[in-house]
């Protein structure tokens, strides 16, 4: 277990405040250049496409499969003499277990008063953020993915509760894929929680990664980083911090989250073609003063 005070320390080591620039909010979508989106591009020789976004089963509609996302579906006719249209509502959480997978902006979370860039909490109104919004990654994100298989590396079939993959377990999953990781990489950690039948309440623990990998994560000048949960392990290896992950990653490092993406049809395309970096593609909605966007990550071979 992290102390408070060793957290702070840490949070310190990784925080990328002016490191390009006062104004900046990419954070580290910096570090994906254009050549490294050619450079990606690159990968994609079958033209074999994957989803990794989680499914929706919008109320009153069949019974969802564990770990869907909870949304609720009105449909309206607009009409005219001789013809109708059917019209659609959707109301959905944007954070949360019963959230779609989304996309995290930085300016979802705070630590002791600032988000990314030292930005104040003051920015954030009851009608949206003035920094660090969705909007700021409006222009897409395309770049390398690797996929890092957590549970496969155990010879698991996903990850229990509370089990977090370790610093040698991201080492043996990059060695067993032939891989090294590059600065601007879209790393995708798969638990297997989905497949677990991963719903319902954090609060009955879900598996994550070791906070012990914050230093690799912000040494090896990752882009993104794509969760099939929400990389924080419940319960929380930090005394008094129920979600560190979020923290250093989002109001520190400028590193934006993918959470709750489905990765297990991912990671059997990996295994069929014995391939496991890929050209992903995330797209997000330009929701101004939002801190979030669902979103559908691809994965292109």
């Amino acid at each position: 277990m992290l102390t408070g005070a060793g957290f702070g320390r840490l949070a310190a080591r990784v925080d990328n405040a002016g490191r390009w620039g006062s104004d900046d909010e990419l954070g580290t979508l910096n570090f994906l250049t254009g050549q490294r989106r050619l450079d990606a591009a690159r990968l994609v020789r079958t033209g074999t496409m994957v989803s990794c976004a989680r499914p929706f089963h919008p109320s009153g509609t069949a019974t969802p499969h564990p770990g869907s996302a909870a949304a609720r579906l009105t449909l309206e006719f607009d009409e005219g003499p001789d013809w109708k249209a059917v019209n659609d509502r959707l109301l959905l959480p944007m954070h949360g277990q019963d959230a779609p997978t989304h996309l995290d902006a930085l300016a979802h979370f705070f630590y002791r008063g600032t988000g990314y860039n030292n930005r104040p909490v003051r920015d954030v109104s009851p009608t949206g953020v003035s920094a660090n919004a969705v909007t700021s990654s409006q222009a897409g994100i395309a770049g390398r993915g690797v996929l890092v298989d957590l549970p496969a590396v155990r010879g698991q079939e996903f990850l229990a509760p509370g089990e977090a993959g370790t610093m040698a377990d991201v080492t043996a999953a990059l060695d067993r894929a032939g891989l090294a990781i590059a600065a601007g990489d879209i790393v995708f950690v798969r638990t297997g929680w989905p497949a677990a039948g991963g719903s319902g309440s954090a609060g009955q623990g879900m598996p994550g990664l070791s906070i012990e990998c914050a230093d690799w994560v912000h040494a090896s000048e990752l882009a993104m980083i794509v969760t099939d949960c929400g990389l924080d392990p419940v319960p929380s290896q930090v005394d008094g911090i129920l979600v560190p992950w979020h923290i250093l990653a989002l109001a520190r490092m400028g590193l934006r989250l993918v959470d709750l993406a489905d990765l297990e049809a991912l990671a059997r395309t990996c295994s069929r073609l014995r391939q496991w970096e890929f050209l992903a593609v995330i797209g997000t909605l330009p929701i101004a003063g939002s801190t979030s966007s669902p979103v559908n990550p691809l994965a292109l071979f």
